[in-house]
């Protein structure tokens, strides 16, 4: 029904639906109750989020792989690197597995969700279409997951933000230099200038 019940709790109204009998109620409970259980269980799921690149023809002989809003978004703050593979280089990257993982390219909505955990995970508010999201989730009911990669296989290139900073890019360099070293010819300036 329409109508409801207020009840006040600190800064917020909580509106509950006025039931007309028993029976009624208690499905709705439960119904309720399994609804944020999925919802509890999508949110401790682990999940790896990439940008599935659509390359949009600028002309007959060049394409864009990088994405100016993206870095903006994801590296506003200058600091932040960007690492380009296949989906089948990502999928293969992956070592002695300990759980199933699901892939999809997340779809985007303009209609509320109903919060299914499929929804949960692989859906977005239409705002975000811009992303080209792909998904990987983990199907574990640990906290933590470690996944191990072979990094030789997962990773082209290493892309260094636009926005980075001189001494930033040094320290991100060096960093992976020392603990990756046969990445250092994977290392790579983005294509898109920006000048502090």
């Amino acid at each position: 029904s329409e109508q409801g019940k207020k009840n006040y709790t600190k800064n917020a109204f909580r509106m509950s639906p006025c039931f007309s009998d028993k029976n009624e109620e208690e499905n709705y409970k439960e119904l309720v109750k399994q609804r944020d259980k999925q919802i509890s269980y999508a949110y401790k799921t682990c999940v790896s989020c990439w940008t599935y690149d659509i390359h949009h023809l600028l002309d007959s002989s060049q394409l864009v792989t990088e994405d100016f809003f993206m870095w903006k978004v994801y590296a506003g703050n200058g600091i932040g690197v960007r690492i380009e593979t296949t989906i089948e280089d990502l999928i293969n990257s992956f070592q002695n597995l300990p759980c199933d993982i699901l892939m999809s390219k997340v779809n985007y909505k303009e209609e509320e969700p109903t919060y299914s955990v499929d929804e949960a995970v692989f859906t977005k508010p239409i705002y975000y279409d811009k992303e080209q999201e792909l998904r990987l989730c983990a199907l574990s009911s640990k906290e933590e997951l470690f996944i191990k990669i072979d990094t030789k296989k997962l990773i082209h290139n290493i892309l260094l933000s636009p926005f980075i900073s001189r001494e930033s890019a040094k320290g991100i360099i060096g960093l992976m230099v020392n603990t990756f070293p046969l990445l250092k010819t994977k290392l790579k300036k983005s294509n898109i200038l920006e000048y502090k």
